[in-house]
């Protein structure tokens, strides 16, 4: 693991993105609203009233829904799911896809229930956008589920431009952010709920993390 203030590099996976790539390609026709499915999901099951509101910028896919497929059945996000051991195992509803369409502003902000996302980058092959982390605007208090109106030269911490190779895992609790460029942003996310991002890192270093099978 490579390991850093609000992010970590897992190298000792790498994955195969023109697979994910080639997966993505055959199910991009299931793309929908974001703010709907979720609000949707979360009605049914979350303990939060946060609604998301619609923004044909930012979308995510329904196989479910539409095929009958949830997307960790895909054999191709399966077999990555299966690289990790955690306590309790991801399910359904902790594996999607975020679609930031060209020029998409996803505004500073805090995740609820997610301490900490896993992210494959699919798209694009280059000059992909960062996540940006913030530290707590001056005059403001923090909460989960919560957005900010940041200063960015005052408020910034630091950018990381995704590893290509080996998925990343970012702090859900740090104020974070995308300032989305001329490219569609795909990214497979693994939502981990159960576990804060020093447990997982914990986990990594106690050779708990990683199944053995590779």
């Amino acid at each position: 693991m490579q390991i850093y203030e609000h992010h970590v590099i897992f190298d000792e996976i790498t994955y195969d993105r023109e697979e994910l790539k080639d997966w993505y390609k055959s199910v991009e026709q299931y793309k929908v609203d974001f703010a709907t499915l979720t609000n949707k999901i979360s009605s049914s099951g979350l303990s939060h009233n946060k609604k998301f509101s619609s923004n044909k910028q930012f979308q995510t896919l329904d196989t479910e829904n539409q095929i009958g497929i949830p997307i960790s059945d895909y054999k191709q996000i399966r077999c990555l799911i299966e690289k990790f051991n955690f306590e309790t195992p991801l399910n359904k509803f902790d594996v999607d896809v975020l679609i930031y369409e060209p020029k998409y502003y996803f505004a500073p902000h805090v995740d609820f229930h997610m301490h900490c996302g896993i992210m494959f980058p699919i798209l694009p092959d280059t000059g992909m956008a960062p996540i940006d982390f913030y530290r707590l605007p001056s005059g403001a208090t923090w909460g989960k589920a919560k957005t900010y109106i940041t200063n960015f030269e005052r408020d910034h911490i630091y950018s990381y431009h995704y590893s290509l190779d080996h998925p990343s895992m970012f702090n859900g609790e740090t104020i974070h952010g995308v300032r989305n460029n001329n490219n569609t942003r795909v990214f497979l996310r693994f939502k981990i709920l159960h576990m804060t991002f020093q447990q997982v890192i914990d986990a990594g270093n106690q050779g708990k993390l990683f199944q053995k099978l590779f």
